[in-house]
């Protein structure tokens, strides 16, 4: 950008100017702002480039040029449009450029030429305007609180209007289905509604169902086999020792000295058969007796 010969403080508030080129960029139908903002002020901080303060609209021209009502007699604002063009090294920049910021709340309007009467009919745009589409840039001179100030009042789109396809919503679908698209009217956005909260219905009482109850059997107490008693082991008897030589054993009989004697049974004499009965004359067994006198 040349050095200016006119200032922007030295223009009269209301001052309109304009400036006609085809479209770099644009985002005119929505505000960037938000988290937005706050990107694209990084990526300009990055760059080199001032940062904005608050949301805003802008659109960017190639090939610009600034409108002269008479090329004879320039006015301050037509000499301070052609000032504001500047020249880039951008890839897609083609001849001299403008770009347009309008900080604020307010949306420039979009219009198009009447093609009977050549006025300026105002439309709601469909999406962002379209890449080399040809239009022409109102902008005005306002006062502030402090200094004056220039904003994009409007477009004027010189052609039929095109729309970038990363942001129409009827994108594709003439090519696929051979019809248009109509948005919502006045440029409505749709509405995010909140999710309503559940309203709690009556619900009949059931009644409740009797079921026949089962009678459950005891179980049958399981029979356990006897254990068989095993006798225990016979302790085995120890075989009597010999006592050593003077020693009674422990289990021997004691012997009582008081004991009588009792004589052993004599077996009765058994008959002899041999013996013969006399009957006089001398006892033969009476012998021993006889003997036993002398």
């Amino acid at each position: 950008m040349k050095n200016r010969t006119v200032d922007l403080q030295s223009l009269p508030a209301g001052a309109v100017y304009a400036i006609t080129g085809t479209v770099s960029y644009s985002r005119v139908a929505s505000m960037i702002e938000g988290e937005e903002l706050r990107k694209v002020n990084e990526r300009n901080l990055a760059r080199g480039q001032r940062s904005v303060d608050r949301p805003y609209t802008t659109i960017t021209l190639n090939n610009a040029h600034a409108i002269q009502r008479d090329p004879n007699q320039k006015r301050l604002e037509e000499i301070y449009a052609e000032e504001s063009l500047f020249v880039s090294n951008a890839k897609d920049a083609q001849g001299m450029r403008f770009t347009a910021i309008n900080k604020g709340r307010n949306l420039p309007w979009i219009a198009v030429r009447d093609p009977e009467t050549g006025n300026i009919k105002q439309i709601q745009p469909e999406g962002e305007l379209d890449k080399d589409l040809k239009v022409t840039v109102i902008m005005n001179v306002y006062q502030g609180k402090m200094n004056k100030g220039s904003g994009m009042n409007g477009i004027i789109i010189e052609e039929e209007p095109r729309y970038y396809t990363a942001n129409r919503n009827d994108a594709g679908l003439t090519d696929l289905f051979g019809v248009g698209f109509i948005p919502l009217p006045g440029g409505a956005k749709p509405v995010r509604t909140a999710p309503q909260a559940a309203t709690p219905q009556m619900q009949t009482p059931v009644q409740p169902v009797m079921q026949p109850v089962q009678q459950v059997m005891p179980s049958p107490t399981p029979i356990v086999n006897p254990v068989p008693q095993v006798a225990p082991a016979p302790i085995p008897q120890m075989a009597p020792q010999p006592a050593p030589m003077g020693q009674v054993p422990y289990n021997a009989p004691i012997e009582n000295p008081y004991a009588q004697q009792v004589a052993p049974a004599v077996p009765p004499a058994q008959p002899n058969p041999y013996a013969q009965t006399q009957t006089g004359g001398i006892r033969y067994d009476l012998e021993d007796d006889i003997r036993g006198t002398y």
